[in-house]
């Protein structure tokens, strides 16, 4: 019997070891190589499923049971998707990533790995993502940091793990472990340098709001000292990439730029339907269209359509043709394949451009409104904003200093994934929906064994 006790021990053991180092190890790939933003997933999945050996009772807390639930119900709305449009079953992939996800969350609360190996983690993928970028930008001479990822994506993802840096410095520092709450902090630089670096303008959107809100969160438990000198550096250090980048500075001209370009239709700087169809081809996921009868109604059309010659311009070209394309389906839209039918439909009716065709809305809840009407948009916030709510109720009325930081640390990643989806489908993305998933149901777990630790929420079945 006593041999039995220390064979489980000694198993369960070595299970804590390999899921740390799969933590350690998975979100420090994320960046470092293309194809990398697999392995937090793969590695995690390698883990559970060697832990399947340990038979163990856990018990969840009410809040993960309900995200568990809507992460069903995000999946179930593909499904009916497909059975309503009779769209591909493809479009399944994606979202059945919420299921290894729910492995990986009962993985964790039947084993409870420490926090510490997912807070090195986060910052060695800051740090890892930051010198990649710059290394391709700086010294390798590519177009923009992370050439070779998806740049949107990788872009986020750095922003993501140097925002959450921030958080981990702030929740080392009330651990009073200096030197860990420097090292956070020089990954939050890292992390945002790779953002920065990659030009992925949907990584900067809400950032600043983010860090105000951590402060605002934070600020009874973090001296303001602390803050300052956060913030200063942030500052100092994003000045200096921008020095250091003047291809940023020029981004934000652009950006502004396009939209009054879009808002004030210019005469003067008409260009052909040749060179539309090229800025379209920049978009990610673009897939022009030759021109032909349908898509080349009168010259008088193509003239309008000059204001959104811009890479912003483009985005609310598609924006306003998503929307056109609800009214007509409000409740169930019209599919992933379908959309590309309806769009074309416009086209016949003078009211849509086929060379500015893209296989999605460059804007998540634009994409979703037009695929799966309001059914799907409302799935979708829930998805994003239930952990949202969660995370931001209990940071509010933690008493205990690191629980309310822990919180403050997973309230960043529904509000940063919601942000870059403002400018890109990104949760449509396989890298997108991989990351968000292994992290916030990692979240989910950490949050609870931190809010009830002593209360024995989640504890080992006899």
């Amino acid at each position: 019997m006593t041999d039995e006790i220390n064979n489980e021990t000694t198993f369960t053991n070595r299970i804590l070891a390999l899921t740390s180092f799969c933590l350690l190890v998975g979100y420090a790939s994320y960046n470092m190589f293309p194809g990398g933003h697999h392995a937090p997933l793969i590695l995690l999945l390698i883990a559970s499923l060697v832990g399947l050996k340990v038979k163990k009772t856990v018990q969840i807390s009410l809040q993960s049971k309900v995200f568990i639930y809507i992460s069903i119900a995000y999946f179930s709305m593909f499904l009916l998707s497909c059975i309503v449009h009779g769209s591909e079953m493809k479009v399944l992939e994606r979202p059945s990533r919420v299921f290894l996800g729910m492995l990986i969350f009962y993985h964790f609360a039947k084993f409870r790995p420490s926090l510490r190996p997912f807070l090195y983690g986060i910052c060695l993928a800051a740090i890892f993502s930051g010198i990649k970028s710059a290394l391709d930008f700086l010294y390798l001479g590519e177009p923009r940091g992370l050439y070779h990822h998806m740049s949107i994506q990788a872009g986020g993802a750095a922003m993501l793990f140097g925002t959450m840096s921030i958080a981990i410095s702030f929740y080392f520092h009330s651990l009073e472990k200096k030197w860990s709450a420097l090292f956070a902090l020089v990954a939050a630089v890292f992390g945002v340098a790779g953002c920065l670096y990659s030009q992925s303008r949907g990584g900067w959107v809400l950032a600043p709001f983010i860090y105000c809100l951590m402060v605002a969160l934070s600020v009874r438990i973090v001296r303001w000292p602390r803050i300052i000198l956060t913030t200063l550096v942030l500052v100092i250090s994003i000045t200096g990439i921008f020095l250091s980048s003047p291809t940023n500075v020029n981004r934000v001209v652009k950006a502004i730029s396009d939209v009054e370009q879009f808002t004030e239709y210019n005469e003067v700087s008409k260009q052909s339907p040749q060179q539309l169809a090229k800025v379209a081809m920049e978009n990610v996921d673009s897939a022009p269209v030759e021109p032909n009868a349908a898509t080349t109604k009168s010259n008088t059309e193509v003239d309008h359509l000059n204001q959104y010659n811009s890479s912003v311009g483009v985005r609310l070209y598609l924006w306003k043709t998503a929307y056109k394309l609800f009214l007509e389906r409000p409740i169930f839209g019209w599919g992933d394949q379908g959309f590309y039918e309806a769009q074309k439909m416009l086209a016949e009716r003078g009211e849509f451009d086929m060379r500015v065709h893209a296989k999605s809305a460059h804007n998540q809840f634009v994409s979703e409104l037009q695929r799966r009407g309001v059914v799907g948009v409302a799935i979708l916030l829930m998805f994003l904003f239930y952990p949202a709510y969660v995370f931001c109720s209990r940071a509010i009325h933690s008493q205990q200093a690191q629980q309310k930081l822990v919180n403050v640390l997973f309230l960043s990643v529904p509000i940063s994934i919601a942000g870059f989806s403002l400018s890109q489908s990104y949760i449509h993305a396989m890298s997108g929906i991989e990351l968000y998933v292994v992290t916030i149901f990692l979240a989910f777990y950490y949050s609870d064994a931190e809010q009830y630790k002593n209360r024995s929420l989640i504890h080992p079945g006899r």
